[in-house]
């Protein structure tokens, strides 16, 4: 693998960074990686991130080289010491506000699609929506649920809701737990948020992640607030999304806010 990649000259490196977890894609192409990971820390939450992150960076300084572009999302919206830590440590970071990261999202899985669509990005601590041509960030996710479903869109998005998608790791464990071919529906949501002590059971059964299962009931009480506000009924779950669309973002020098 290490020689293959090291003789790959169109080689593109791109690193998520997020309340929940830490993922990488290493690629020639996007749709044929060479190298691809994920791991489950908690950085929101933790007494220190740095102490958490620096052993999965060394590991991918060593195996995979350094990387492209490192982004940043909500967790260093809220822990600006873990983005300042990283660039002493001279990795290539962008911090991305709300709206970047909800449009690059957009990027990751808009790519893979036949149609246009509407990306919904539920992380632990905000979650993201756009349709390509608007981006919103709420400051609502799995580990802070909405306490209320009046927050505001932003004209026109709702009338240009397309093919809806929504994308992240407690969304995927969410589909994984419904049975649903990556399908989820109000109603299942609104089940779930009443009774959250089953959720959590069915998701221990489903082998979902330990840091990842206190989650699940704030993710679905988030995706189900943010169906409400686009006026929808069900969405797809998509295996792509801001990982991805960092990668394309590296690929084509789209990132203005990089150092």
């Amino acid at each position: 693998m290490r020689g293959e990649m090291a003789n790959s000259p169109r080689r593109t490196a791109a690193v998520k960074i997020g309340s929940t977890s830490v993922a990488v894609l290493v690629a020639d192409r996007m749709a044929e990686p060479l190298f691809q990971h994920l791991w489950v820390l908690g950085l929101m939450d933790a007494p220190d991130p740095q102490e958490r992150l620096a052993p999965i960076l060394q590991q991918l300084a060593s195996e995979v080289g350094p990387a492209t572009l490192v982004g940043v999302g909500e967790v260093g919206r809220r822990r600006p010491e873990l983005t300042g830590w990283l660039e002493t440590q001279r990795w290539p970071v962008w911090q991305l506000s709300g709206r970047e990261e909800a449009r690059c999202t957009w990027w990751g899985v808009q790519a893979g699609l036949q149609q246009a669509a509407t990306v919904i990005d539920v992380g632990g601590g905000s979650t993201e929506v756009s349709d390509g041509t608007d981006a919103v960030s709420w400051p609502y996710g799995a580990a802070a649920p909405p306490t209320t479903d009046s927050w505001a869109v932003p004209p026109g998005l709702t009338a240009r809701v397309h093919h809806l998608v929504a994308v992240g790791g407690t969304a995927r464990a969410l589909a994984s737990i419904a049975h649903q071919e990556a399908m989820l529906s109000r109603a299942q949501l609104t089940a779930w948020v009443t009774a959250p002590e089953g959720l959590v059971r069915m998701g221990a059964a489903h082998h979902v992640a330990p840091a990842r299962l206190p989650l699940l009931a704030g993710g679905a009480r988030s995706l189900l607030c943010t169906l409400t506000l686009l006026g929808a009924d069900d969405v797809e779950v998509s295996d792509a999304g801001l990982l991805q669309g960092l990668w394309l973002a590296a690929r084509l020098g789209r990132v203005p806010h990089a150092r």
